[in-house]
């Protein structure tokens, strides 16, 4: 009886997030009780919560060796510390045990969705984010979770997608959004506009390149620019610095509550508060809900709708969201001439020269992709087993922090290998420095992009050194589609599968057009409005003016 109490004490006290505490109490239990699974198994939970990952495994496994099966609880548990740890095949046999057993929990069915995820197996991992999401619709990370796999979930169509995040919204952000709204702001068309940027991404990240010269470079004598910054201590760099100094109001808001923040946002008197991150990790769409500017528009990191109501207008392009998708929105589209800027940020980049195709040297072709995991669905995983199949010889290389993986490796190459293609021809890269990241793309003759979450700054980056990209014109994230035609290359998007593959074997038995690409693509690149800067924030700059001024005359009317 007394050990069932201070059992039940402790977990009130992880409940209470006084983890610390709780470890200290049940560190004493153990000494009594070093036997006992349940004791063992509260204290891997205490130092899990502490991230004292190592130990809480050792306790965990300790535990459910003691106990044996079933004990869904524990194998629960045991998968999310081999997942902290990266120790991929053991989470995911302990999450599937777990959930075999019966224990429907949503953070378990999370863990195992977002594993699956890594491995490309993105109809499963739907599964389970969405149930994960139904058990607690009201969780943020939930949802923003099942909402981002959604884009990359293949066998679905753009209606069903913006339906989810349509329902998304009305549960979780759209309650939030006051029923009265005023603004001290003053209604001058031709005043001096405060601009609020929030963004997760203000560091070496691909997401930071559409960003980084409105901070750096913008009209200071027509707008003054805020940032309210969730870049985490640990990530913050040379990127972070720079940006930090090149604007007159930064604000780290990643430990601020969304409370806390719309207050700081408010007394700041933002016009127009910008989101960067849409459905993608370090947002904070709830802030945005609560609409504590006249203006808020989302734009550059996750060009599809937010779903919010509060959200008034999305940045695009008439690539990426043609007239037939702009009712997919919930918010009224701003097309400009490219939904992207790209440059070389660091020096070191635009000195990088542009090799000759590798072809040249190997005999052989090499494909290749620089995109997440995460892209890699079955579908696209078949039709690029088939290119490979109809190109003797030829290679298909990975390059993605995840790639560094050893047994995520294996689990690619067994997929290559069950739709006949042999597992020595599939390469990988991990992680490297942005120089060597670069370089990468000299190892390969053709890139081949993902779908329906296509590739973005990777696009940028792949033909920057010279590489074309077949991308496929499909519902989803259109982002590829978008800069190919920017950049003057439309011939490579193709309107289907079968031409898709046609366009990849025809390139890869095209020596000369390899070579081609090789030497105008860069070039092409960078003469494009992709790389214009100058022209890039002149035309975001000219969208502030303009609908503020629209705001004026309803604020006027009023």
């Amino acid at each position: 009886m007394i050990l069932s109490s201070e059992i039940e004490l402790i977990r009130g006290l992880l409940r209470q997030k006084q983890f610390k505490v709780a470890n200290q109490r049940v560190a004493k239990l153990v000494r009594q009780f070093e036997q006992d699974p349940d004791v063992l198994l509260l204290k891997a939970e205490c130092d899990y919560k502490e991230e004292n990952l190592p130990e809480a495994q050792d306790y965990a496994e300790r535990a459910c060796h003691l106990h044996g099966d079933p004990w869904p609880e524990a194998h629960a548990l045991l998968g999310k510390i081999y997942g902290k740890q990266s120790l991929i095949p053991q989470a995911l046999e302990s999450l599937k045990k777990a959930l075999e057993q019966g224990w429907d929990e949503s953070i378990t069915h999370l863990a195992y969705g977002r594993l699956l995820m890594d491995l490309g197996d993105m109809r499963t991992a739907h599964k389970h984010l969405f149930r994960a999401w139904e058990k607690d619709s009201d969780a943020i990370e939930l949802g923003t979770n099942l909402l981002f796999a959604t884009m990359a979930t293949p066998g679905m169509t753009d209606v069903h997608r913006a339906n989810l995040f349509r329902a998304w919204a009305a549960q979780v952000t759209d309650p939030l959004k006051p029923e009265v709204l005023s603004y001290p702001n003053t209604p001058d068309p031709n005043k001096r506009l405060r601009i609020g940027y929030v963004s997760a991404d203000l560091r070496y990240h691909a997401a930071v390149n559409p960003i980084y010269p409105l901070l750096r470079f913008g009209n200071r004598d027509a707008f003054d620019i805020y940032v309210y910054s969730q870049v985490r201590d640990k990530d913050k760099d040379e990127i972070t610095s720079v940006l930090a100094e090149s604007v007159t109001h930064w604000v780290d808001a990643q430990n601020m509550s969304d409370r806390e923040l719309v207050r700081r946002i408010r007394q700041d008197r933002i016009d127009i508060l910008v989101d960067c991150s849409g459905h993608t990790q370090g947002n904070r769409l709830t802030v945005f809900a609560y609409k504590p500017a006249p203006i808020q528009i989302s734009a550059f990191g996750f060009i599809f709708t937010t779903g919010m109501k509060a959200m008034d207008y999305q940045f695009s392009d008439t690539t990426a969201t043609p007239p037939f998708r702009e009712p997919l929105y919930t918010e009224r589209l701003i097309q400009l001439t490219t939904q992207i800027h790209w440059r070389p940020i660091m020096p070191s980049l635009e000195e990088l020269d542009v090799q000759p195709p590798p072809c040249e040297e190997n005999g052989y072709i090499t494909f290749g992709s620089g995109n997440g995991t995460f892209k890699h669905n079955d579908e696209v995983i078949a039709l690029w087993a088939a290119i490979l199949k109809h190109v003797p010889n030829s290679r298909l290389h990975f390059k993605h922090l995840m790639f560094g993986d050893l047994w995520l490796q294996k689990c690619f190459r067994q997929a290559f290998s069950q739709l006949g293609v042999e597992p020595e021809r599939i390469l990988f890269s991990g992680a490297t420095k942005p120089l060597e990241h670069f370089q990468f793309y000299n190892t390969i003759d053709i890139a081949l992009d993902p779908f329906p979450y296509t590739g973005g700054m990777t696009t940028c980056e792949t033909l920057y050194m010279g590489v074309p990209v077949i991308a496929l014109n499909s519902d989803g994230i259109r982002t590829s589609q978008s800069l190919l035609a920017v950049a003057g290359v439309s011939e490579l998007i193709a309107a289907n599968k079968d031409e898709y593959g046609r366009k990849a074997i025809q390139l890869a038995r095209s020596p000369q057009a390899l070579s081609q690409y090789r030497q105008t693509l860069r070039s092409k690149l960078m003469n494009s409005p992709i790389a214009n800067t100058r022209a890039f924030i002149w035309e975001i700059e000219q969208a502030y003016r303009h609908v503020w001024r629209l705001w004026c005359e309803e604020k006027v009317e009023r």
